[in-house]
């Protein structure tokens, strides 16, 4: 019986091998090498996204952009922001300080966001800013190109010239984290430039 037993135990196994889930580390890879309108790439370290934005959709939320040498690229010219709606981590692929060139009226998040070891280069000519929009914003040991305009740290939301929220939905609380002897921006606003903001806001500046 015990012999039976056995033989049964084996050829279970042999029919049916044991299941291995793909597990993804949910690390994107981006670096801009071709033109402005190029969505060429598919997220990976030997293949990466040509365009920012390509990157943004498809990282899951709380995962990684990584940013190749050559830097990444936003590419738009209207007055809207460039929206960051779920938690992320953009970071540079190795030791450089990358440059991540924005073209859109400035960055808006509708989640927590983390920039690390990046230069953030704005160089659109309505919003040159940052807006934590009632969520987290870390940034350690990043700048902005000082060939761009400054780039200005915001605690509230954006609007408009007139007066419409550009942002998505706001958070519960607004927390800015400026970290690293490289980090250089220009104004940090508790609350927003251009219109109301009622949520708290909490800023540390560390280095």
């Amino acid at each position: 019986m015990k012999l039976k037993n056995i033989l049964i135990l084996i050829l279970c196994i042999v029919l049916c091998p044991p299941i291995v889930m793909a597990v993804s580390d949910n690390t994107v890879y981006t670096e801009f090498t071709g033109g402005n309108s190029s969505s060429t790439g598919n997220g990976t370290e030997q293949s990466p996204y040509n365009l920012f934005e390509d990157a943004l959709n498809a990282v899951e939320d709380g995962g990684t952009i990584c940013v190749g040498e050559k830097g990444a690229f936003v590419n738009s010219s209207d007055d809207k922001p460039l929206v960051i709606n779920k938690n992320v981590t953009i970071t540079s692929k190795s030791d450089t300080a990358p440059e991540i060139s924005i073209r859109k009226a400035g960055v808006v998040l509708g989640g927590n966001v983390s920039f690390k070891n990046v230069v953030l280069s704005l160089v659109n000519g309505n919003h040159a800013l940052i807006a934590a929009n009632g969520y987290t914003l870390t940034l350690d040991n990043v700048t902005y190109f000082q060939n761009t305009r400054k780039v200005h740290i915001v605690g509230g939301t954006l609007y408009d010239k007139n007066g419409v929220s550009l942002s998505p939905t706001v958070g519960e609380k607004s927390k800015i984290v400026l970290s690293g002897n490289k980090t250089h921006f220009g104004n940090i606003y508790a609350g927003s430039i251009n219109g109301s903001f009622d949520k708290d806001v909490e800023i540390d500046i560390n280095g």
